[in-house]
């Protein structure tokens, strides 16, 4: 289930994934910093964050996490609800490209790249990504030396608004029942 020979042995995917592993490590400390319970008044990060630029958004963000340190159920489920809807969204793209024909790609490759492409896609330079996801999947695939992302964007997204197209049935068959 592991990629890191298929990494290793790309070095165009060397610098994608030591910088991925970077942000990774500082997810996992500011998670960690963010859920620990140091006593009030004593957390040692309020004080830092004050002297920087920024702060009072700062405080805020950091303060909306530490909401969070001691509902830890709410929190795994949150996680575990995410972690199966990326699960079903890589399955998705891992279809379409077999759909597509493309040869000699796993799963854990498709593990590897659908992430970043969907965090590019994020980038708001166009409604839903469109022109951004194309340019980014369509590097990504190159990079690790398969042709077509931009292709399995645009059937991602086709299929994504044929999924968000069937919530407007139930919207337009009770609009009626609502009134703002």
């Amino acid at each position: 289930f592991s990629n890191f020979d298929f990494i290793l042995s790309q070095e165009r995917l060397h610098s994608i994934a030591v910088t991925v592993t970077f942000f990774f490590v500082i997810m996992i400390v500011f998670y960690t910093i963010a859920l620990y319970p140091f006593k009030v008044g004593k957390d040692p990060f309020i004080r830092l964050l004050e002297i920087l630029p920024a702060k009072k958004f700062s405080i805020k963000v950091y303060s909306a996490f530490k909401i969070y340190q001691h509902k830890k159920l709410a929190l795994l489920v949150t996680l575990l609800i995410a972690v199966a809807i990326h699960t079903f969204i890589a399955l998705l793209f891992f279809q379409i490209t077999l759909l597509m024909g493309i040869p000699g790609i796993e799963l854990s490759t498709q593990l590897f790249l659908m992430p970043i492409g969907l965090m590019t896609v994020a980038i708001p330079l166009a409604p839903g990504g469109i022109g951004v996801g194309h340019a980014a999947f369509e590097s990504l695939y190159q990079l690790a030396g398969f042709s077509g992302g931009a292709d399995i964007f645009n059937l991602y997204i086709i299929v994504q608004l044929g999924v968000y197209l069937l919530g407007g049935v139930p919207y337009f068959l009770y609009s009626s029942d609502y009134k703002i």
